[in-house]
């Protein structure tokens, strides 16, 4: 309840690394999404080169070990004028799910290339269930599994976490659903990122009790047929008092 302190992950995180003038610009990078095989980052940028507003660009490395390349445009196919953001990245790095347009007022795309050495094709609608009141975020590693950051109807505040299921990669996506008060609040609850394992989801949130203006929350479940448990901070290593 109210003054309640907020539960702390039960576990301690490294140092934050900054990768350095490399990949951050004065154009400010946001919404990393890092692939499952930890060798390209993708990021929303206003930085110069795009085509207006903030584009998605990727830097790529060899391992997990080299530094970062220098960032490139996904091209004038996958950005547009306007706010263009990476949400997730399917197991295999062959599907890319992103957003164009504001927050509140998106479309919720997804491309796909035949390896990963290929050029991104042409952006396809989701359609419904998804509107423009969410974004998309990770899939699941099976492919089942999409959330979405919304402020769709029926949720608990501003902007909240749902997903959306579907019984094989070959049906169409099932109704968002919103992941419950456990984890969402009256505050913004977006982004999202999902652990391989598909059994820690991490988000961003300015809700009350957190060390700055935004601070870094997770929530776990034992399984995946579990429900998520109650968000949990990840604490002063990673959140700072830093405010905007």
């Amino acid at each position: 309840g109210l003054g309640t302190p907020p539960a702390r992950a039960d576990f301690a995180l490294g140092e934050p690394a900054n990768p350095g003038a490399v990949v951050n610009s004065p154009g400010g990078e946001q919404l990393p999404v890092l692939s499952p095989d930890g060798l390209e980052l993708y990021f929303s940028s206003s930085r110069s080169g795009g085509y207006g507003g903030r584009d998605i660009w990727v830097t790529k490395r060899s391992s997990p070990e080299d530094p970062w390349g220098s960032p490139a445009n996904l091209g004038r196919e996958i950005n547009a004028s306007g706010f263009d953001y990476a949400g997730g990245l399917s197991a295999d790095g062959l599907t890319l799910y992103f957003g164009q347009g504001p927050w509140g007022n998106s479309t919720s795309c997804m491309t796909t290339r035949a390896t990963k050495d290929a050029p991104w094709g042409p952006p396809v609608r989701l359609g419904p269930p998804f509107t423009a009141y969410e974004c998309p975020g990770p899939i699941s590693s099976d492919g089942l599994e999409l959330f979405a950051s919304g402020a769709r109807p029926g949720g608990y505040g501003s902007i909240d976490i749902w997903v959306s299921t579907r019984a094989t990669t070959s049906d169409p996506w099932g109704t968002l659903v919103n992941l419950g008060a456990a984890i969402n609040s009256p505050s913004y609850d977006f982004p999202v990122w999902l652990s391989p394992d598909d059994l820690t989801l991490v988000f961003s949130s300015n809700r009350p009790g957190g060390f700055g203006s935004w601070d870094l929350w997770m929530t776990t479940r034992p399984s995946r047929a579990s429900a998520w448990g109650p968000a949990k901070n990840l604490g002063p290593r990673v959140n700072t008092v830093y405010s905007e």
